[in-house]
C-alpha cells in the first residue's frame, strides 16, 4: 500500500455554544463569492474535504466545553438556532446528570445528533462521524453552573484524545479550524497541533512530514449591520518535519490536588496515584532523555517490549484515575462540577511520544542491536529531532565500524582474536594506536563525552566483533554499569 493511500487528514474544530451563530456566506479566498449562507465553518471545509471524506480518509474531532450545560437563553434566527432547539432536550438531561459521565454523555450527543440535524437542513450528502470530545471549563462562562480547574485542564483532555487518534492513525494533514472555540480554546488548540504532528511523526515511519493548516473566520458583523463575505482565513499554513521536545523535569512531575470545601478529601487517592505515576515516570525518564540527546543505544535499550508493555499497563488505570475524576456538586446556590485532581499536559505528551516510540521501535526483547540496525531504525527517528543529533549519530556509529575494519586490514592477527567477542570500544582504539584506555576499571559517566559521542563514551560501550561491517557489529553498555548514572546526570539541573 503507498503512503498517500494509507495517509489520513485530521479537522479538529473547536465549538462555543452554536445556539448563537448565525446564517452567514463564508468564503476561501479574497475575490470568491458565495451564494450559499451556513450558521458554521464547518460546513464550508466539510465540503471542500468532501472527496476524503468520500473515502473514509478524514477524521472529524468537534471539540465543545462542558459549560454546554447552561441552557443558551438568547437564540437567533439561524439554521444552528434552530437544530439546538430541536436537540435542548439533551441540555436538560445533561443539567439534570447525576454524575459526571452522564453529563458529559449528554452533550456528546447533542453534538453528535446537532451536527446531522445541519446536514440535513442543509441538505447536504455527507457521510461521516465526528468524535466528540468534552473539554474541561473553568469559570461560569453561561452564568449558572460554575466549573472548577484551570486552562490545562483543558489542554490534557484534548492531548489525550486526540493523542490517541494520533497514534492510530497516519495523518499526512492536520486541519483546525478555531473560528467559534472561545476563551482558551482557540490558543491552546494552537498550542497542541505540533504535538500532534509529532506524535503521528514519531509512531508512523513512513509519514516523513505533515501539512498543517489553521482556518480562523473574519468576526461576524452585529446582527443589524448588513451581511458581507466573510472570509476564512488561512492564518497558518506550514509543514512540520521535527518533533516538539518540551524542556521538563519529568522527576517533578506529579499529580496536583485542588482544596475542595476547605478540605483535601481527596488527599489519599492523590497519594495513591502518584505511587503509579512514579513508575510511569521512571519509563518515561529514560525515554526521553534518550530522544531529548542523542542516544541511540540507550533509546534502543530503554524501547523494548517489556518497558512498553509497563508503560501501557501502568498508564491505563491513571488515565481513568484523572480523566474520570470530575465530580458533580449540588450542594451551594450554583450547580458546579469539580475536578479534585490533575497533572502537567508536558507529562502527558511525553507520554505520548514515548507511545509512540513503541509503537515503532518497541519490537525486540533485551537482545544487543547491530550498527545496522540502529542506522536503519533509531536513526530516523532523530531525523525528525535536528540535523546535529542526526549527523553526530551517523558519524559516530560509522566510527566504530571504520575502526573494525581498520583492524581488519591492518592487523589481521589482532582481528582473528577478537571475532566472537565483546571488548570496549577504547580498546579498538587502541588497537590502532590512538589513544589507551582510560578508567577501565570503575568508568563514570561524562555529560560532555556523552553529548559529543552519541552516547558512545568508549568505556562504557563494547562491540561484538561478529565480521566486518555494520550488520556484524553489535553494541551494548558494558553489564557492570548502570545506565541510570546516564540518565541522573543529563537530566541533573
Amino acid at each position: 500500500m503507498t503512503d498517500s493511500a494509507r495517509s489520513r487528514i485530521l479537522l479538529v474544530t473547536t465549538w462555543g455554544n452554536p445556539a448563537q451563530w448565525r446564517d452567514l456566506p463564508y468564503v476561501f479566498k479574497p475575490g470568491e463569492s458565495s451564494t450559499s449562507e451556513y450558521c458554521t465553518t464547518l460546513i464550508p471545509l466539510l465540503l471542500s474535504l468532501r472527496e476524503n471524506i468520500a473515502e473514509n480518509k478524514v477524521d472529524v474531532v468537534i471539540v465543545v466545553l462542558e459549560s454546554l450545560v447552561d441552557k443558551a437563553e438568547r437564540r437567533v434566527a439561524s439554521r444552528c438556532s434552530e437544530c439546538y432547539s430541536e436537540l435542548v432536550g439533551y441540555i436538560d438531561k445533561a443539567s439534570e446528570a447525576l454524575t459526571y459521565s452522564e453529563l458529559s454523555a449528554s452533550i456528546e450527543l447533542f453534538v453528535k445528533e446537532f451536527v446531522e440535524c445541519l446536514l440535513d437542513k442543509y441538505k447536504i450528502d455527507v457521510k461521516f462521524k465526528p468524535r466528540v470530545i468534552v473539554a474541561p471549563a473553568t469559570g461560569s462562562p453561561g452564568g449558572n453552573w460554575v466549573f472548577s480547574g484551570e486552562a490545562k485542564d483543558y489542554e490534557l483532555k484534548v492531548l489525550v484524545e486526540v493523542g490517541e487518534l494520533c497514534l492510530e492513525n497516519p495523518y499526512s494533514e492536520i486541519i483546525a479550524d478555531i473560528s467559534h472555540g472561545i476563551n482558551f480554546m482557540p490558543a491552546l488548540t494552537m498550542r497542541l497541533i505540533p504535538r500532534f504532528a509529532s506524535i503521528v511523526l514519531l509512531a508512523h515511519e513512513d509519514i516523513g512530514k505533515i501539512k498543517v493548516k489553521v482556518y480562523n473566520s473574519d468576526p461576524a458583523p452585529p446582527s443589524e449591520a448588513p451581511k458581507r463575505q466573510l472570509m476564512l482565513n488561512k492564518i497558518e499554513d506550514r509543514e512540520i518535519k521535527h518533533i516538539n521536545l518540551p524542556l521538563i523535569q519529568l522527576s517533578r512531575a506529579k499529580l496536583s490536588s485542588r482544596v475542595v470545601s476547605g478540605s483535601n478529601k481527596f488527599s489519599e487517592k492523590v497519594e495513591r496515584i502518584n505511587r503509579e505515576i512514579s513508575g510511569v515516570l521512571d519509563v518515561l525518564k529514560y525515554i526521553y532523555t534518550s530522544i531529548y540527546f542523542p542516544l541511540p543505544l540507550l533509546l534502543y535499550q530503554t524501547v523494548c517490549s517489556s518497558n512498553c508493555s509497563k508503560l501501557n499497563d501502568k498508564w491505563r488505570t491513571i488515565k481513568e484515575e484523572i480523566l474520570d475524576s470530575p465530580t458533580i456538586d449540588r450542594s451551594g446556590k450554583q450547580p458546579g462540577v469539580i475536578r479534585p485532581v490533575t497533572i502537567d499536559p508536558d507529562t502527558i505528551y511525553v507520554y505520548y511520544l514515548a507511545r509512540a516510540l513503541c509503537k515503532r521501535l518497541g519490537d525486540h526483547g533485551e537482545d544487543e542491536p547491530t550498527i545496522k540496525r540502529l542506522m536503519t531504525r533509531e536513526l530516523k527517528i532523530y531525523e525528525h529531532i535536528s540535523a546535529i543529533s542526526s549527523t553526530i549519530i551517523s558519524r559516530e556509529l560509522s566510527l566504530v565500524e571504520w575502526s573494525v575494519k581498520r583492524v581488519s586490514e591492518e592487523k589481521p592477527f589482532v582481528y582473528t582474536c577478537l571475532k566472537g567477542q565483546w571488548r570496549f570500544l577504547c580498546e579498538l582504539e587502541e588497537f590502532l594506536g590512538r589513544d589507551k584506555c582510560k578508567n577501565i576499571e570503575k568508568p563514570e559517566p561524562d555529560k560532555r563525552i556523552l553529548i559529543a559521542h552519541a552516547g558512545l563514551q568508549n568505556n562504557l560501550v563494547k562491540v561484538l566483533v561478529g565480521g566486518v561491517g555494520d550488520e556484524h557489529l553489535k553494541l551494548a553498555y558494558r553489564e557492570d554499569f548502570d545506565i541510570k548514572k546516564i540518565v541522573e546526570l543529563l537530566l541533573k539541573d
